[in-house]
């Protein structure tokens, strides 16, 4: 066949497919609309609020973010048969009901993932010869504002998509829109064979002889695809290549560029479409991560909720992900993430009487190496993502592997090899995929996550029509519909065939979430803390006082604002403005407790120090200060009289100096020498604080680029004349700055029986694509840097010798960075920041940025922040006092005489302490810091107490011996009973 002639033919089958879509359409009728707008939405009982107004074809009803409710009529013309459909479209996102309230599935016109997306028609049911439906609209433009690429600058609202453009029902005619569906599948095919090929030649071969067969006549459809099945369709696929396995499933944001409110409609949108889906095809599953969102379903729309949970029970349903949002992995906190996946279990037990044992995390931003530990200990098996795909420096070499964490747990971890969670299901994709799957020679399939989230709604008719073509057919991957969790158990069997990679999961782009929307990383990191010191407060009082379901609640909501939108600042306005607000309702409902508490309880003074963190502190109380020596989880009483009156002086030199330390500045805040123990500590010039452009090439909020040091713009300049106060528990200056169009001041202080220098900034941001960074350059020869993560550590070289070296030039920190060798080091505490750079050796803190996108006034406003440059030889004691720099010990007013338990060891640590969830026992979480095999004694008030070893989910497992024994960085549940 001449390849003049192959070309034509190609061409020819395209349009051709093109033509089917429409001839598939037999007849069309108009329907009749009125509808009533409001701001925000309304439920399905009161769709009748509003007045109702008639609307037509091209008529435009409500601006971006509008809602409002459309009442549908109209009846079928006589004569019509077979299947009949509504096709409408309203212009954003809607969900349609029936008269019952009975939800029918969802619309749309457009997806954030696929272009020229739509999702326009729903089939009436059998039989019925008229509508009265009512449809739940929102004009959703999904971006909201549109900002330009530079900075400073934006551009009025996008074009509202509130405008009526489809009305009607039609008339489908069944045999030529499956005719449509075969011939867009073998002209994917195509796409999977070497132009030229014998393979290339019989399917453009059969494709003109199915065209020449129809002939643009509906009668001869069923020939046509006859004619394609015994020329096409009948070859089997090669047994060589790797299963598909597909499974439908629609990612859901909890909020990102549209607010909460939204997510709950988006979320009944999705489950409403997939319900009737199921329907109509029974080899169909779909998956559905994040508890939150079924919760949101459950609390909205009690009927639809339902109706998804016979679903789950009869297995067409599958719930995936152990945690109960997909959250921030790099910031979240270690007992933060545990009551994520305990949250998310429990839900899941609750509401369907199962666990889940996949960890679904498809679109977080980088996993922290501790993960592996957290994810088995609540009950998973299995880890999936796609987000490693994204890398910009090297390509991950594994798609099917065994992922090993800092304590040496394990789990098997999948990542598609499509590299999307929005597959469509094409046979060219799948093709692509199956060549693309690294670990092919050991295991017989992979995970296809098919179907558009976010809004998409989910698979539609076209991808189970193709699944149904794709089931064995030459060419492409032969596909399998079912649940996730059947694929990822058969991969588990070849374990030991997989490779190992240890240590963290590095996501070498969107570094810059670890900085920006500070405010809202600020209210995470205290509300951690806060809410477990409180915790542990309550476990004094009797079991029954424990206040267990007004603490879940307060849980409930910091969980959710971890999200991974959410906390790493990468959504729009309303969305952080309405995080903020939930930060302080959590921080309201936690005072409220804490003051019931003390109610409840003698009256006195107590100080508690809720870190294991032991020795000197120094304690302040109404302008008053006192040292007390605490031991670790200390909680008793302190004697007010100890505190005493400052005798402060005012003046003198630039200098911070004790009989540990000496620290003498500049005007301008900068540290110009800094000796402890008689040595310099620095390698030059420290406490720099800079100010650089930052305008990433893509992703505004989300990227900080790699040449950002290139482009300093300013240092910090002395706009007035530090002020010096010195008294004999500590000296400390007030330094006044500015550094571009912000005010900063900076108070510079040292404790007399200390060599922690400590600074506390308030910052006036008033930048735009600007990034504050402050430095320090440690005298540390021969380094290397450890960095904190959630229960653990994790150590980085100090260069960029090659691609994956040269990709961590902003790393993830939570309370500390330290740059050491083999005699100690320099570490810098911080107490809400997350984002450093320890390239060449220096202790480089993110303090601030100022994207414009999707949030252009994002941290625009006063800020507070702590760091603290220290001195160390003991790692441990280093790791110790970081944790007491975020957990400052505290004065309670009344009268405590300790906590129900306390712990004995020189590297465990205690990091909560709780009622257990359904019994009056205590459950203690015990974390081994040092990195290396350590010991424990649990001592408990009650010698009686019976203490037993669980796992996260608080399942009792063996009685714990006298003396617990931890694996490097293991983390213990334990329980104790009285009973």
């Amino acid at each position: 066949m001449h390849k003049e002639k192959l070309k034509l033919y190609r061409e020819l089958a395209a349009s051709w497919a093109a033509d089917l879509k429409k001839q598939r359409i037999t007849a069309s009728a108009p329907l009749e609309a009125e509808y009533w707008r409001s701001e925000e939405p309304f439920p399905f009982r009161e769709r009748n609020a509003g007045e109702f107004r008639p609307i037509r074809i091209g008529e435009k009803w409500g601006e971006n973010w509008q809602c409002a409710w459309f009442h549908i009529h109209g009846s079928v013309p006589g004569g019509w048969s077979g299947e009949i459909r509504a096709r409408l479209q309203f212009g954003g996102e809607a969900l349609v009901y029936d008269a019952a309230g009975r939800a029918l599935g969802a619309l749309t016109d457009h997806s954030i993932f696929v272009p020229n997306y739509e999702r326009e028609e729903l089939p009436l049911p059998p039989g019925c010869r008229s509508i009265d439906w009512y449809a739940d609209a929102g004009a959703n433009n999904y971006f909201g504002l549109l900002l330009d690429v530079r900075p400073g600058q934006s551009q009025p609202l996008r074009p509202s998509p509130g405008v009526v453009s489809r009305l009607e029902l039609i008339a489908i005619a069944p045999e030529v829109e499956a005719l449509a569906f075969d011939v867009e599948v073998v002209l994917d095919l195509l796409r999977c064979c070497r132009e030229g090929s014998c393979r290339s030649r019989q399917i453009l071969a059969a494709l003109a002889a199915g065209y020449n067969l129809y002939r643009g006549e509906r009668g001869n459809a069923a020939a046509a695809r006859k004619l394609l099945a015994e020329r096409i369709f009948r070859f089997p696929a090669l047994r060589s290549m790797p299963r598909c396995h597909a499974v439908g499933h629609a990612h859901i944001d909890l909020a990102w560029l549209w607010p909460l409110r939204e997510t709950v409609r988006k979320t009944a949108r999705t489950f409403a479409n997939q319900l009737a889906l199921l329907e109509r095809y029974p080899e169909y599953v779909f998956g559905a991560s994040q508890p939150k969102l079924f919760a949101l379903l459950k609390e909205h729309d009690p009927a639809l909720f339902a109706r998804v949970k016979a679903a789950v029970q009869a297995g067409r349903i599958e719930p995936q992900g152990i945690f109960y949002v997909e959250p921030d992995c790099n910031l979240t906190g270690g007992e933060a993430l545990i009551r994520q996946i305990l949250y998310g279990q429990r839900f899941w037990e609750r509401e369907f009487g199962r666990r889940v044992k996949t960890a679904w995390l498809p679109d977080v931003f980088g996993f922290n190496a501790n993960l592996p530990q957290l994810m088995r200990g609540g009950g998973a098996e299995s880890f999936v993502t796609i987000k490693l795909s994204l890398n910009n420096f090297t390509e991950f070499p594994h798609h099917t592997f065994r992922w090993r964490g800092i304590d040496g747990s394990e789990i098997l971890a999948h990542c598609p090899p499509e590299l999307e969670y929005n597959s469509e299901l094409r046979a060219d994709r799948l093709a692509a995929a199956a060549d693309r799957f690294a670990e092919a020679d050991a295991v017989p399939e992979f995970l296809s996550l098919f179907g558009c989230g976010n809004g998409g709604g989910g698979p539609k008719p076209e991808h189970l029509e193709r699944a149904r073509r794709l089931r064995d057919l030459e060419g492409a991957p032969p596909v399998i519909l079912g649940g996730a969790q059947e694929c990822l158990a058969r991969l588990r069997e070849h374990a030991g065939q997989l490779e190992t990679w240890s240590g963290g999961l590095f996501l070498e782009r969107h570094n810059g979430t670890c900085t920006t929307q500070a405010k809202i990383k600020r209210a995470n990191r205290k509300l951690e803390y806060a809410l477990a010191e409180l915790e542990m407060l309550w476990c004094v009082r009797p079991p029954e006082e424990y206040p267990g379901a007004e603490l879940a609640v307060l849980w409930e909501k910091l969980l959710s604002n971890q999200f991974h939108d959410i906390l790493p600042g990468s959504s729009i306005a309303r969305v952080n403005a309405e995080a903020l607000a939930a930060y302080d309702e959590i921080a309201a409902g936690a005072a409220t407790l804490t003051e019931r508490l003390l109610e409840r309880q003698p009256a006195g003074v107590s100080v508690f120090n809720p870190t294991a963190c032991a020795g000197p502190f120094l304690l302040e109380y109404a302008g008053k200060f006192a040292r007390a020596e605490l031991a670790p989880n200390q909680l008793s009483e302190f004697a007010p009289e100890q505190f005493r009156a400052p005798r402060w002086q005012s003046g003198g030199e630039l200098l911070l100096e004790n009989r540990q330390a000496r620290y003498r500045f500049a005007p301008d805040g900068t540290l110009l020498e800094a000796v402890v123990a008689g040595r310099p500590i620095l390698a030059g010039t420290g406490h720099v604080l800079s100010l650089y452009y930052d305008h990433p090439a893509n992703h505004d909020a989300w990227d900080l680029d790699p040449d950002y040091r290139r482009c300093r713009v300013a240092q910090a300049e002395a706009t007035a004349p530090p002020e010096v106060r010195r008294c004999e528990f500590k000296q400390e200056i007030v330094f006044h700055l500015k550094i571009g169009g912000s005010a900063i001041e900076a108070v510079a202080s040292l404790e007399a029986e200390s060599s922690e220098l400590r600074f506390d900034l308030e910052v006036d941001w008033r930048e735009s694509h600007r990034v504050l960074r402050v430095e320090f350059p440690p005298a540390v020869p021969n380094c290397y840097a450890l960095c904190d993560i959630a229960n653990g550590w994790v150590r980085y070289e100090c260069h960029a010798n090659d691609a994956a070296s040269m990709a961590k030039y902003e790393v993830p920190v939570q309370r500390y960075m330290a740059i050491a060798n083999e005699n100690g080091g320099v570490a810098l505490f911080n107490d809400c920041k997350y984002g450093a750079c320890v390239q060449r050796g220096t202790l480089d803190l993110a303090l601030l940025r100022s994207p414009r996108y999707p949030d252009e006034t994002a941290d625009i406003g006063c800020h507070r922040m702590s760091y603290a440059l220290h001195v160390f030889r003991d790692f441990n004691a280093m790791r110790l006092r970081a944790a007491a720099f975020n957990q400052p010990p505290r004065l309670l007013a009344a009268a405590f005489d300790g906590l129900p338990v306390t712990v004995e060891s020189a590297s465990v640590v205690m990091t909560a302490c709780k009622k257990a969830e359904d019994s009056d026992a205590l459950i203690v979480r015990l974390v081994e810091t040092a990195g290396m095999p350590g010991e424990a004694r649990l001592l408990p008030r009650r010698p009686e107490a019976t203490v037993t070893e669980c796992n996260l989910l608080e399942d009792g497992l063996s009685p714990a011996p006298e003396v617990l024994r931890f694996r490097a960085f293991e983390t213990k549940t334990v329980r104790l009973s009285n009973g």
